[in-house]
């Protein structure tokens, strides 16, 4: 089920355009993991516990949802619409193609926050051999703001079968600490807040220094 080769790279993205189906229909399920997620001998996927499936427009109190996998206006407390669903895709497809989920911690509930202060790692940080376009269609899925994931969800399945024809991106690799404080400094813009980052060091060593001042 997990990314094994390059012809996986296909199959776990046609799994991904059959779950699109409740965002096409207007519905949001609410609850997208792979759990959730049943995959017949004949490769169809098929949704399952719908008990929290619902028209557009309820609030966090009135789904359910599992940390790691809900949409950052649920954890906002906002009405949800199908963009909600379309971010767990996002989760589900970073899960299917990395192995790892998009925000990882030690300590489960900061799965509560960590999709509401930092943005997630691109998927070919961990895989180098995604495609270039697949990496970038991921990440708009995880959009923080529901405006931002791609639209209108009917041509999702049009840009997976798309994605996965491209070439990969050449890897970033060292500076984790570097990146995750420019994700944070992002998601303050974002928000309002103006912050900023300063590195500093010998840019062909591994001795860097940065800070994070709001």
């Amino acid at each position: 089920f997990f990314f094994q080769a390059e012809d996986g790279i296909r199959d776990h993205c046609v799994t991904g355009v059959q779950t699109c189906a409740l965002p096409i229909c207007g519905m949001v399920h609410g609850d997208l993991k792979p759990s959730n997620v049943l995959v017949a001998g004949d490769g169809n996927a098929r949704l399952v516990d719908l008990g929290t499936t619902g028209e557009a427009g309820l609030g966090a109190l009135d789904r359910g949802g599992t940390l790691g996998f809900i949409a950052p206006e649920l954890l906002r407390g906002e009405p949800t619409g199908p963009e909600a669903d379309l971010y767990g895709l996002g989760v589900l497809l970073y899960l299917l193609l990395t192995r790892q989920a998009p925000f990882r911690d030690a300590d489960p509930a900061a799965l509560g926050y960590l999709p509401l202060t930092t943005l997630p790692e691109p998927p070919s940080s961990l895989k180098p051999r995604l495609p270039r376009a697949l990496d970038d269609l991921v990440l708009a899925l995880l959009a923080r703001r529901p405006a931002s994931r791609p639209a209108p969800s009917s041509r999702l399945p049009e840009l997976l079968r798309a994605a996965v024809q491209t070439p990969p991106r050449s890897p970033v690799v060292g500076m984790s600490r570097e990146r995750e404080l420019l994700r944070r400094h992002v998601v303050h813009l974002l928000d309002g807040k103006p912050a900023t980052v300063v590195l500093h060091g010998n840019p062909r060593s591994e001795e860097h220094t940065s800070e994070l001042q709001s």
